[in-house]
């Protein structure tokens, strides 16, 4: 009888192994030991320490940005520093280019920012002295803005011919005594052995230009029958000229002596900054009501 029969195969068969991208089925995986988790924890505290210091940087980054130190230049209203020895606050930060920002971060390490001097910084504000030449790298009003940087473009717009011809003389005459006489006192800051007779010579930049802008004539307006706009750019004429008044007093203060009295200082910069914002607003004024019919 022949035995040759099919019997089923008897012998053990392997599981059948599933692989998939997030889990297997295999046995082997047991052995795999506790290295599967120490290598999550390293990747793990890796991303923590990448987080930390990428919100540092951005931190940092934002900081920077909120300051607005950037040479993208000032706005159209100059706002001068109480005393360089003060905190900056965003708009003074602002109104500064990087250059300037660098010169006040100077004077807070040679002690006028209130961290290594001995007395607080209100207090320097109020009686402190400083030698010229550091008096010279503050952002006084010299260095700060014209009248023409404090009128808005806009302003021309549709104004008198006569009125807007008259308006550029005021504000070019101004912005080239500006000049003048930054380029002078920059050159006391870069060598001072001619300080008071600089100083002298500044003073006499600030003359000329009250005088070069007084003696401009305002026209007659068209369409003005009460004569307000006429009347208005006649008072701002006498403003910018008056500016250049209170500039030789500041130029006057500095000149005082080798030690400037911040107070004074700070008052006759004050003052000329107020004087230049209220011409340039008393121009706007009288274009404004040159162009009503």
């Amino acid at each position: 009888m022949n035995a040759n029969t099919n019997k089923p195969d008897e012998r053990p068969k392997e599981p059948t192994v599933i692989e998939t991208a997030s889990a297997t089925t295999s046995k082997d995986n047991e052995n795999s030991g506790p290295f599967a988790y120490v290598i999550t924890a390293v990747a793990i505290g890796a991303l923590l320490v990448l987080s930390l210091a990428s919100a540092g940087c951005v931190a940092a980054i934002v900081g920077v940005a909120s300051q607005g130190i950037s040479s993208s230049g000032r706005n159209s209203t100059y706002t001068p520093y109480s005393a360089p020895n003060e905190n900056l606050n965003l708009d003074d930060m602002y109104n500064m280019d990087f250059e300037e920002f660098l010169k006040q971060y100077e004077n807070e390490l040679n002690g006028y920012g209130g961290t290594n001097g001995s007395t607080s910084s209100s207090n320097k504000r109020e009686s402190g002295t400083a030698p010229v030449a550091d008096v010279l790298d503050y952002q006084i009003a010299p260095f700060g803005d014209t009248i023409d940087d404090c009128l808005s473009a806009s302003a021309y717009a549709g104004t008198p011919t006569e009125v807007r011809d008259f308006v550029r003389k005021v504000v070019s005459t101004d912005k080239d005594h500006a000049t003048k006489l930054q380029t002078l006192l920059n050159s006391i800051s870069n060598d001072d052995s001619q300080q008071a007779d600089k100083l002298k010579e500044a003073a006499s930049i600030c003359d000329e230009a009250n005088k070069a802008i007084a003696a401009l004539e305002v026209p007659s307006i068209p369409n003005d029958s009460n004569g307000t706009a006429k009347d208005t750019l006649g008072t701002a004429k006498s403003e910018a000229a008056h500016r250049w008044e209170l500039m030789k007093a500041e130029i006057d203060v500095i000149a005082s002596g080798d030690e400037v009295d911040t107070k004074k200082l700070w008052r006759a910069d004050e003052d000329v900054v107020d004087s230049t914002e209220e011409a340039a607003s008393l121009l706007e004024d009288a274009m404004e009501q040159a162009t009503k019919k």
